[in-house]
């Protein structure tokens, strides 16, 4: 009977210990700087969108530095060339009456701002790509 608890036991544990790993994809550490026309940029939001597997998002402090998070308690971003995406705020795409337009009013906006925003295109689009090593991985954005 003792045999019994023991092989029942030992299978507890080791079905606990395999439930308890990571899991998913192997990841790299990423940090940058965002920095547009030398200045820091506070608020930018970075996204790393694997073709397949979750994207991983950023968002830049008052510095200008990011960190970007796999899932919200994971950092990191997947290992492999991924598209990068970059967004920053400016004042044109945030007036004070935002919250009280509807969505033709904000598409329109959006269209008008589109050549007023200060990140080239290549940023915003996911044109450009990023290299992520397993390890930490340092990707300043200008």
């Amino acid at each position: 009977m003792l045999r019994y608890w023991q092989i029942i036991l030992a299978s507890v544990l080791t079905l606990a210990a395999v439930g308890c790993g990571r899991g998913g994809p192997p990841l790299g550490y990423v940090t940058g700087t965002v920095t547009l026309n030398g200045e820091t940029v506070q608020g930018a939001t970075i996204t790393i969108d694997p073709a397949e597997g979750a994207p991983s998002r950023g968002i830049s402090d008052a510095q200008g530095n990011y960190e970007m998070q796999f899932k919200f308690d994971t950092p990191g971003a997947q290992v492999g060339t991924h598209p990068i995406r970059v967004s920053v705020p400016f004042e044109s795409t945030l007036p004070e009456y935002f919250e009280q337009m509807d969505i033709d009013q904000v598409r329109m906006l959006s269209e008008k701002t589109d050549a007023e925003n200060p990140v080239s295109k290549s940023w915003r689009d996911g044109t450009k790509t990023i290299t992520v090593e397993s390890g930490s991985n340092t990707f300043n954005i200008d």
